[in-house]
C-alpha cells in the first residue's frame, strides 16, 4: 500500500478526488455539515499524500531514473557518463563493454528502454542489490555496420551511496522478456 502512495501520485490524486467529490455531494445533498467537513478533510489528505508522493523518491524510482538516464547518455554518445554508471569491480562482460565504449568503436543514434518487466531489490540498506529485466532497443554504427538491435537485458546493479551502478548484464533475443522468464 505504501508503495502505491509513494510511487503513484496520479492514482492517489484520482482516488482522493473521487472521495472528495463523493463526500461533498453527500454533504450538500443531505444538508449536514459533516459531509462537507469530510470532503475538506479528504481534500487536505489527498493534497498531502500527493505532495509526499512527488517529494519522496523510492529506490525503484531512483533505479528507473538511472536506467533511463543511462539510455539517454548512450543515445547521445556521452561515453564518460555511461562508463561512470559501471561498478568499480564488475564482471568480465561489463569490463569488455566498458573497454569497447572507451575505444569509441560504436556510435549510437538511438537507445531506449522499451519495457521494464521486473525489478527486484534485495540486501541490507548498506549492501543493496537490484535485478532488472527489460527490453531495450539500440540503433547505431557498430564498426562498419549500421544496425538496429532489439534485446532482452538482465542487469545486476549495486547501490553505492546514493547511486546504482551496473555490476553484471546478460542479454538475449528480445522475445525472452515476454515469455515470462
Amino acid at each position: 500500500m505504501l508503495e502505491i502512495v509513494l510511487e503513484s501520485p496520479w492514482i492517489v490524486g484520482a482516488i482522493g478526488a473521487l472521495l472528495t467529490v463523493v463526500a461533498a455531494y453527500l454533504g450538500l445533498s443531505s444538508g449536514r455539515p459533516g459531509g462537507l467537513w469530510a470532503a475538506a478533510a479528504a481534500l487536505v489528505l489527498t493534497l498531502l499524500l500527493v505532495a509526499i508522493s512527488v517529494w519522496v523518491e523510492t529506490e525503484q524510482e531512483s533505479l528507473r531514473a538511472m536506467i533511463h538516464q543511462t539510455a539517454s547518455d548512450l543515445q547521445n554518445n556521452r561515453r564518460a557518463e555511461v562508463i561512470a554508471a559501471i561498478y568499480d569491480n564488475p564482471t568480465e562482460e561489463v569490463l569488455e563493454a566498458r573497454q569497447l565504449l572507451a575505444q569509441e568503436i560504436y556510435r549510437f543514434d538511438f537507445a531506449a528502454v522499451k519495457k521494464i518487466h521486473e525489478i527486484k531489490i534485495s540486501g541490507l540498506k548498506s549492501e543493496r542489490r537490484a535485478q532488472v529485466k527489460m527490453n531495450v532497443f539500440v540503433e547505431g554504427q557498430f564498426g562498419s555496420y549500421k544496425l538496429k538491435v532489439p534485446r532482452f537485458v538482465e542487469l545486476t546493479l549495486y547501490r553505492v551511496g546514493d547511486r546504482w551502478l551496473v555490476y553484471d548484464f546478460k542479454h538475449d533475443q528480445p522475445f525472452v522478456g515476454f515469455q515470462g522468464n
